[in-house]
């Protein structure tokens, strides 16, 4: 390709536009690659539908100075513009790359306009992953997509560190609103009995007392007595329904119980529980750490896995987790001394033992730890192998091929992806990449090193290799070191449910899993990492 330059873009070799439109040339969602105005695209577009009626057998069109490859989306189009020079070949790549990417995307409940405008930002930022100012970069599907959806932990701790602060003050400020409504209720109870109690002494004053008859004054007493009063009146009154409350409390009162009592009882009856919360969080975090040498030796291969818990509510502290770990041959596991390890060993249940307080609340427990140890290579999930030769020719560059085989036989690991394998280069130079299968490669100029990507290993895609060719001595590029990452179990641990441990209940919960290799190296013969 020619150097980005600015002034005419169409003797460029680059990709101006990619965008996903309708048959009808209407754009849903367009990324430019080059300074063009949208009018100028949208011009483009709308004169592709009168081409394609006589180009049924074609997926490319070429008018004036463009170049219009498409793949038809079922009602809709993805339409990638470039001009003439441009390399066809790689943009035909470049368009099955963003195909992938969009079926992916777009994969529960098909490809449609709305769903097109509901993941429209996350399409133009995987076009951008994907093409840089109108060039491709080497990235595949699952790169883009694992880019997308990567979150980070530290992020979803502080929010629910936030969310947990806004609970906390809005509890607290329905608490205090519910005591100043209890001292206003028992402060005008208290006026009102003071003035009742007021009236009947100005009657009893007013009577004159040598002239009263034993008759009149029980009559006088009845009239006196409000309880009594209230209870003589049956026709309607204005403000029934508060007087009917007051009569609860003063019924409550003559019964023996205190009012604050009551009102304690009618703040647990509103009481409320925010149900966008889910009660427990469960994370399972593993870890690999291995090293194998160049010729295939196991040295070392070692998962250690950690079950955290998050309890967010008090309902969920008599919890019982039921987590399954399939066959669990091989596999060691250390509970925390407040958890049931009779019914963890019979069941793989995870609860406090029996009498106990429970689970804490508001505070990360790490329930249990478990390690797997391979000892026999049959149980690996991989091997990887290295050739190292004379080129044949010249007999003055090395030539070095990996191989990465799946190991159908293993037990434990159904899949591996988004495996990478980094080469440091030293002080050389970008070797010569003369085969590559199943993978794809990429020299990062910066870091000097060869990052050699794998999108996944599993029984229908059982091996992937690489041959380079490079001055520099063989032995002196190791280590080689091996990431992976993906977001589940690589020994298949999941929750299967979480009940009560009282009610039997289902609780709601979230699950998060992680899988990373914290230390895997291809080392030279049998030296240590």
């Amino acid at each position: 390709y020619q150097r980005r330059v600015h002034g005419d873009f169409t003797k460029i070799m680059v990709i101006y536009s990619a965008c996903i439109c309708t048959k009808a040339g209407k754009i849903l969602v367009a990324r430019q690659f080059v300074p063009i105005s949208k009018i100028k695209i949208e011009e483009h577009i709308s004169t592709l539908p009168k081409h394609l009626e006589s180009r049924h057998q074609h997926t490319q069109i070429e008018i004036d100075n463009l170049r219009y490859l498409y793949i038809p989306i079922q009602e809709l189009l993805l339409v990638l513009i470039s001009n003439k020079s441009s390399n066809v070949i790689e943009d035909m790549e470049i368009l099955k790359l963003l195909y992938g990417i969009v079926i992916e995307k777009c994969k529960d409940g098909g490809v449609s306009d709305k769903k097109i405008m509901e993941n429209a930002f996350e399409l133009i930022l995987a076009f951008d992953d994907v093409i840089t100012l109108g060039y491709r970069e080497s990235v595949s599907v699952g790169q883009v997509m694992e880019y997308l959806e990567m979150d980070s932990s530290e992020e979803k701790s502080a929010i629910r560190r936030a969310n947990d602060k806004i609970n906390e003050a809005k509890e607290l400020a329905k608490k205090k609103g519910q005591e100043i409504d209890k001292k206003k209720r028992l402060k005008a109870l208290e006026e009102k009995n003071a003035l009742k109690n007021k009236k009947g002494l100005d009657k009893t004053e007013s009577t004159p007392l040598l002239t009263t008859s034993s008759k009149e004054v029980k009559m006088a007493s009845k009239a006196e007595d409000p309880i009594k009063a209230k209870k003589m009146g049956k026709g309607m009154k204005l403000g029934a329904k508060s007087t009917r409350k007051e009569s609860k409390s003063e019924k409550g009162t003559a019964e023996g119980k205190p009012e604050a009592a009551l009102f304690a009882e009618e703040e647990k009856a509103t009481a409320k529980i925010n149900p966008l919360v889910e009660t427990i969080s469960i994370s399972l975090d593993e870890k690999i750490f291995a090293s194998m040498s160049k010729d295939g030796d196991l040295l070392k291969f070692e998962v250690k896995g950690d079950a955290y818990l998050y309890v967010n509510d008090a309902s969920g502290a008599n919890a019982e987790i039921h987590l399954s770990m399939g066959d669990t041959k091989g596999i060691t596991f250390q509970l925390h001394p407040n958890l049931n390890k009779s019914l963890w060993m019979s069941k793989q249940i995870i609860t406090t033992k029996q009498g106990g307080s429970g689970f804490p609340v508001g505070v990360q427990l790490e329930a249990i730890k478990y390690t797997y140890i391979v000892t026999n290579p049959a149980d690996l999930p991989f091997l990887i192998t290295v050739w190292s030769s004379k080129e044949e020719k010249t007999g003055k560059l090395n030539v070095v091929t990996l191989e990465v085989e799946y190991n159908i036989n293993n037990t434990k690991f159904s899949s591996i992806e988004n495996m990478k394998v980094i080469i440091p280069l030293g002080v050389t130079k970008q070797p010569q990449i003369t085969k590559l299968e199943n993978s794809e490669a990429n020299f990062v100029e910066k870091e000097n090193k060869l990052e050699w990507s794998i999108d996944k290993l599993d029984s229908s895609h059982t091996t992937a290799s690489l041959e380079i060719k490079t001055a520099t001595d063989p032995a002196s590029l190791y280590p080689f070191d091996i990431k992976v990452s993906y977001p589940y179990s690589i020994l298949g641990a999941k929750i299967e449910k979480v009940l009560s441990a009282d009610s039997k209940q289902a609780i709601a919960y979230a699950e998060k899993k992680s899988m990373t290799c914290k230390s895997y190296q291809i080392v030279l013969d049998h030296q240590s990492i």
